[in-house]
């Protein structure tokens, strides 16, 4: 008993080191199968043969039937076209896609039964058959690319090939939700087909248990965030009647929605960069690969992520990225936050990120839960000078008519005045230049000194009178309106307005190349108009002072921010249902507004109080200058009065000098 039992060990040791020098990646045979071989045990089958020569079972079985890890032979049986004519349609009854995508080798039976039964249930199928080992995966792939609507894919391969068809989607990032698998396979492959797996593929394996017999199980994600298999049912052939007889404990494919609704706790990892007010973190002494750990702090992304997170009962550990990134011009690089996602090196990214197509390429986004758009930060403008206010009423073309009035009242008056005296008698007892300056002090509300009994003179007054008084209401209302009001600088409101600027001012636009908080700062120190998005601008002015700063009314260009997910992440669909329950509960909204309360660092203000401010030297500045002004003119004319008399003078001395003589 001892050398048989030497001589099975040594079999065992023997095959073991040959079975791990053995290529997995070995070419198809002729009839397009793949030699089997399985992932950290590739010795057991060939062992399992040459035990089995050797009259020995290396594998028991229990009962006379198979156990569940027994591998059945891999020729199918002539009843197997009967069979797969039951089982297809069995399986693809329970989902509600309606076109099917049917993939097969030449190791498969003759499955034109079970197509024939397909169609009859008014599914439309499109078959995919092995002709070269070049051609099949390609055509495979092509086929998976941009699936936009729900589709059934059927795998009926053997073991090596399907193996591949899920190594190649793994490759290429073709999980997705919208596709759901059914493979039926005669041998028991289990361990391979979970390695080759990743979340967000739905398969439901048909595993042949014995001739007439078919073990169910559908593919779920444990705790750990492993792949596995979970028993769903069975399904048996009654070899008398061949009638099929079927047991489900759960559906042949989960509703992703109730799957995903409870996480069970798992943990995600998710990227994040230093963002605040979005995602403020503090960075932990720890690394995960390249990536340092960091927990979070506050901030509107942190809100949102935390409220899903304890909706969908799992736990999420952040790691810092060193950039929001994209896919690079090269085409082969991802950079930054999206890059992680990308490769799988994160479940998700949330941090302020703008949706945009060349991303989508590479990822999928959640619904967007908040929506902005670009606006133009400036230094506020200066208020203007109130020292020519007085003349701000109206406008020049208006002052020069009010000055030509009083100019021609004036002549006009007198002239009246010399006619009347002329054609009634009497004496003209003023002059054009005493008319002008009583009109003047009407305009200026002031009062007439003059008075007379004749009435072409009186029509005159009375009409100059309500001139006066309409021009003096204008003038009044419209110098209190500026005087309380004050008139600040042209701002930058639009695009145009940059431009205007720029041409006219000196403005130069500021875009961000490394953070918005160095633009925010830069924008008080000279002429710049900053580039950036409404929020973080609101947020960030509003840290600094809101009086120091203008956000333009105009906005542009814009732009949602989402949550970023691994392409074809199964749980797109819970996280675009909690965002929308954040969003049209106003929770966001609230999250926005607490963090820009919090950035001013003061309660809002609720309203003004009081009553009007008292007047002060820079409402009177007007006053000031017009009386410095006729001091000025008084100053002048002074100086121009005592030029011309010393002048005078001068001339006179000189008329009285002795020898000379006046001429007649």
């Amino acid at each position: 008993m001892a050398a048989p039992l030497m001589s099975r060990l040594l079999c065992l040791l023997l095959i073991s080191a040959l079975g791990q020098s053995q290529d997995a990646g070995s070419a198809p045979t002729p009839d397009g199968s793949r030699p089997f071989s399985c992932r950290g045990n590739r010795s057991r089958g060939l062992a399992e043969v040459l035990l089995r020569r050797m009259g020995s079972d290396p594998f028991p079985r229990e009962g006379g039937r198979s156990s569940e890890m027994e591998r059945p032979s891999a020729k199918w049986s002539g009843q197997e076209p009967r069979i797969l004519a039951d089982l297809l349609p069995f399986l693809v009854t329970s989902t509600t896609a309606r076109q099917i995508l049917l993939i097969h080798d030449l190791s498969a039976p003759n499955i034109s039964p079970a197509i024939r039964a397909v169609y009859e249930q008014w599914y439309g199928v499109t078959t995919i058959s092995f002709k070269s080992a070049a051609d099949f995966l390609d055509f495979i792939v092509k086929a998976l690319m941009n699936v936009s609507e729900k589709r059934i894919a059927i795998v009926i391969c053997s073991g090596g090939n399907t193996v591949a068809i899920f190594e190649a989607i793994r490759e290429k990032d073709l999980e997705s939700p919208k596709i759901q698998w059914f493979v039926v396979m005669r041998e028991n492959l289990t361990f391979d087909l979970t390695a080759a797996l990743r979340e967000g593929t739905q398969i439901t394996l048909a595993a042949q248990t014995s001739s007439n017999s078919y073990r169910l199980s559908t593919s779920y994600v444990d705790v750990k965030n492993k792949i596995g298999l979970a028993y769903a049912g069975h399904v048996t052939w009654n070899d008398e009647t061949g009638k099929m007889t079927s047991f489900l404990a759960s559906p042949l494919t989960p509703d992703l929605e109730r799957v995903y609704a409870d996480f069970g706790g798992r943990q995600l990892k998710g990227a994040v960069v230093p963002n605040w007010p979005f995602f403020q973190v503090t960075p932990l002494d720890a690394y995960d690969g390249p990536y340092q750990e960091a927990g979070p702090v506050s901030g509107i992304d942190f809100l949102v992520i935390d409220a899903i997170a304890t909706e969908l009962n799992f736990t999420y550990k952040l790691l810092v990225a060193d950039s929001w990134g994209g896919p690079q011009p090269d085409g082969r690089s991802i950079t930054g936050m999206i890059g992680m996602v990308a490769r799988r090196e994160v479940e998700f990214a949330v941090d302020e990120i703008t949706i945009t197509g060349a991303r989508e390429a590479v990822l999928d986004f959640s619904q967007p839960y908040f929506m902005e758009s670009i606006t133009i930060v400036s230094r506020a403008p200066a208020e203007k000078s109130r020292a020519v206010a007085v003349f701000s009423p109206f406008t020049p073309a208006v002052w020069a008519a009010l000055v030509l009035s009083v100019a021609v009242i004036g002549p006009l008056l007198a002239i009246i005045n010399h006619l009347t005296s002329f054609y009634l008698g009497g004496k003209d007892h003023f002059s054009s230049r005493e008319f002008a300056f009583n009109m003047f002090r009407n305009l200026v509300v002031q009062g007439n000194l003059i008075s007379s009994a004749r009435w072409p003179l009186r029509c005159v007054f009375f009409s100059w009178y309500l001139f006066c008084f309409y021009v003096c209401a204008l003038y009044s209302g419209t110098l209190t309106a500026v005087l309380a009001i004050p008139a600040f600088e042209k701002p930058v409101d639009s695009l145009a307005d940059l431009l205007r600027a720029m041409k006219e001012d000196g403005f130069s636009p500021l875009f961000i190349y490394d953070t918005s908080n160095v633009h925010i700062l830069k924008v008080l120190t000279g002429k710049f108009g900053f580039v950036n998005a409404w929020l973080a601008s609101e947020i960030r002015i509003t840290a600094r002072g809101k009086e120091n700063y203008h956000l333009a009314r105009q906005t542009y260009y814009p732009q949602s921010y989402g949550v970023a997910l691994q392409s074809g992440a199964p749980y797109l669909a819970v996280f675009d249902k909690k965002l929308a329950q954040l969003v049209e509960s106003g929770l966001i909204g609230k999250w926005r507004r607490d963090v820009v309360g919090s950035a001013a660092g003061r309660v809002p203000d609720e309203g003004p109080q009081g009553g009007p401010g008292a007047v002060t030297l820079i409402h009177l500045q007007a006053a000031f200058f017009v009386l410095a002004v006729g001091l000025l003119a008084a100053s002048l004319a002074l100086g121009f009065e005592v030029g011309l008399c010393r002048r005078r003078r001068r001339r006179e001395r000189v008329g009285k000098a002795p020898g000379i003589s006046s001429s007649v």
